[in-house]
């Protein structure tokens, strides 16, 4: 027998989805970007004139909507604007509060609550009564957020172990796209949206895994599960029963494949795709809370270790799909969720185990994340305990 942690998707998506809608028209009525006042410029020091247009320059790229652009810039120049004495306070105000805009517009909510309180702290204000505001809506925001944030003590950690052991080295990635009742069908377009989504994905992971010196290469195999009978007598009615059906379905699918079991079915990709780790993941195309069930010290006999992607292909109001992937994918290799952790609300939050972003690609893979993938040797202190299986 393994132990099997239950791991959901980040927070309840579809639901905070429409809070914040609500809350970017509501901001966006208080004070909007464009209208902010300019300053006047009196200086020959080509080091500040830079700096300012610099200001300018991430002011226009976050009311362009090219905020993955903006928040390269706003972390480029933060230091030498705090370090020159030729900036003025209106300047360091105009800063901050942009940079607070970038970071609400990617959901970075802890990074933008500091970004404001630090415009607050400025003797120049345009319009103190409209920050409190837009703070006040961010605290909300935030509590919202962390509803599930006192659910777990404790970070449960297991690099090294079952069938995605480490992030690094030849990964197949074994796709089963299956279609139950009342989701929708596996068409070939469908499909490749899928698929697509998972390129962005793999790509992210590379990516990260790179920034450790670490080098991933992907192979996917895909298969399709949707005339099985026994599908057909499958309901799932909400996201515990999704759960609740994981062992019926990877029961009906490795039956469909001519698979003995789930292990049996991973052992076979890992040797014919020559790999050092396989990822065994279901896509059901509806609209629900991904979840995996990862391997925390022995895999079980006949299911192993596996993730269940719940996201239908026509859903693009942001990258939830690559979001799920590669969130779900980083269980497998043996990190552990952060946003259901105490202690852990502004510890690493742009991490992607911890608050959710807009873009992937504005999302991180900190140390914690890393060490528990098999990036880093070393474990980083946290301020909330962590057991390593």
């Amino acid at each position: 027998m393994y132990q099997m942690k239950r791991s959901y998707e980040i927070f309840g998506l579809v639901r905070f989805f429409f809070i914040f809608i609500a809350l970017l028209w509501v901001l966006s009525k208080l004070e909007p970007t464009n209208n902010r006042p300019t300053s006047s410029l009196e200086t020959s020091d080509p080091r500040l004139i830079e700096l300012i247009s610099q200001i300018n320059r991430m002011q226009n790229l976050n009311n362009q909507g090219q905020y993955l652009q903006a928040l390269s810039l706003t972390e480029k120049i933060e230091q030498p604007i705090l370090d020159n004495p030729g900036i003025t306070s209106e300047w360091r105000y105009r800063y901050f509060l942009n940079c607070g805009d970038i970071h609400w517009n990617l959901w970075h909510f802890v990074d933008a609550e500091d970004c404001w309180q630090k415009a607050m702290k400025e003797p120049f204000q345009t319009s103190r009564k409209a920050l409190q505001e837009r703070l006040r809506q961010l605290s909300q925001t935030l509590k919202d957020a962390n509803q599930e944030r006192t659910q777990q003590l404790r970070y449960d950690a297991a690099p090294r172990t079952g069938p995605a052991a480490e992030l690094k080295g030849k990964i197949a990635v074994a796709y089963v796209f299956v279609k139950l009742p009342g989701s929708d069908d596996w068409s070939i377009k469908n499909r490749q949206a899928a698929g697509n989504a998972w390129l962005q994905a793999n790509r992210w992971l590379s990516d990260r895994a790179r920034d450790y010196q670490q080098t991933v290469r992907f192979s996917q195999r895909l298969f399709v599960v949707d005339r099985h009978p026994a599908l057909k007598r499958i309901k799932i009615n909400s996201d515990r029963d999704a759960q609740r059906q994981a062992d019926k379905i990877i029961r009906v699918a490795m039956n469909a494949l001519g698979a003995p079991s789930a292990r049996a079915f991973i052992q076979k990709i890992k040797a014919q795709e020559k790999a050092d780790q396989v990822i065994l993941l279901f896509h059901v195309n509806q609209k629900r809370r991904s979840f995996a069930f990862p391997c925390r010290v022995a895999c079980n006999s006949y299911f192993s270790e596996f993730a269940f992607v719940y996201e239908a292909s026509g859903f693009k109001r942001w990258q939830s799909m690559q979001y799920a992937m590669a969130h779900e994918s980083l269980h497998l290799f043996g990190a552990d969720d952060l946003y259901n952790i105490n202690g852990a609300q502004y510890y690493s939050p742009r991490d992607i185990m911890n608050y959710p972003s807009r873009h992937l690609y504005a999302s991180q893979l900190d140390e914690l994340t890393a060490w528990s993938v098999g990036l880093k040797k070393q474990q980083p202190a946290t301020p909330f305990p962590v057991k390593k299986y």
